[in-house]
């Protein structure tokens, strides 16, 4: 199982369906995390089949945000 490195906290995870998916974990898992060590955070992106080896996309925000950010998914034609 993924486990942050130490000084980062993961918020509460979002699933979000692929295009055309046909299965509850044909998806991906979303997670803001706040680095406090290195004083950044990131949203980390997990294949919802196999999230033990760790996200497959880590996308740098441009500022920390605090731990404990709430999300939610919706697709864009619902929005």
């Amino acid at each position: 199982m993924w486990e942050a490195p130490e000084g980062t906290y993961v918020s509460e995870t979002v699933v979000a369906p692929k295009l055309g998916s046909t299965g509850d974990d044909d998806a991906y898992l979303l997670t803001f995390s706040s680095d406090v060590v290195n004083d950044v955070s990131h949203c980390e992106i997990f294949d919802a089949t196999d999230p033990a080896p760790g996200p497959i996309v880590r996308v740098k925000l441009p500022e920390r945000i605090s731990s404990g950010t709430h999300a939610t998914w919706a697709p864009a034609d619902q929005l």
